[in-house]
């Protein structure tokens, strides 16, 4: 088998832009929802982490948008392992629609956190046993860089976290950020592909300043720290 979970999901009304495209944070919404079935089955799912006081942090994504989900349409998204070792993981989804046309692939990689230290933490070999490695990488063959900010700056705006971003692990989930992000791009702003890196949580009521330019986008708190960065290819 070419993955080890998959899950049809149904993109409504409420998931689509005024171009009816699936919003990107519904596209990691999607993502981050069949990794969460996948690991809920190997018994590591957000009760199974919550109670060994664990969480998986995202630290960086890549996502290619071939053709985007619309509206009252299913698509099945899958995943699958490409390992664990010292305190990260990898993994790789695929998200198609029904005829089977794949419409978006990403991947991503994880740090493993331990909540009551509140500092990252290895992997177990409980968990490296419960999770097999799949060999299939969906960008093989494409060179892989370190993410860097051009700090050029063209739109700037500043946001409060509110309780509607914050998730089990206490800050603002993961595919929200892109929300805040899609508040300072250009208008009619197409994305097909991005890379981004997660540097820094962000938690209830922090003030942010969220800004574009150049096809970067970023998010830093109110200290000046980068929290977040996009760029857009």
């Amino acid at each position: 088998m070419e993955y080890q979970c998959s899950k049809r999901f149904y993109v409504g009304y409420s998931d689509v832009d005024s171009q009816d495209k699936c919003r990107l944070s519904r596209i990691l919404d999607l993502c981050q929802n069949v990794a969460t079935i996948h690991s809920d089955g190997l018994g590591y799912g957000t009760k199974g982490m919550m109670d060994r006081n664990l969480a998986w942090l995202v630290t960086s994504m890549k996502v290619r948008i071939i053709k985007y989900p619309i509206a009252d349409r299913e698509v099945e998204c899958r995943t699958w392992s490409r390992g664990l070792k010292g305190v990260l993981a990898q993994r790789d989804y695929e998200i198609l629609d029904t005829d089977g046309n794949i419409l978006i692939l990403a991947d991503s990689q994880w740090a493993l956190f331990d909540l009551k230290e509140q500092k990252l933490t290895r992997v177990t070999d409980e968990m490296q046993k419960a999770y097999d490695k799949l060999e299939k990488d969906v960008f093989e063959g494409e060179e892989k860089k370190h993410l860097r900010d051009n700090d050029v700056v063209e739109i700037e705006k500043e946001f409060e976290i509110g309780k509607r971003d914050i998730d089990t692990n206490h800050h603002l989930n993961n595919a929200r950020y892109f929300d805040y992000i899609l508040e300072v791009l250009p208008e009619d702003y197409e994305v097909h592909e991005f890379e981004c890196a997660y540097k820094k949580q962000i938690k209830y009521k922090e003030n942010i300043i969220v800004s574009y330019g150049d096809n970067y986008a970023r998010i830093k708190n109110e200290n000046g720290e980068t929290c977040f960065v996009v760029k857009f290819n």
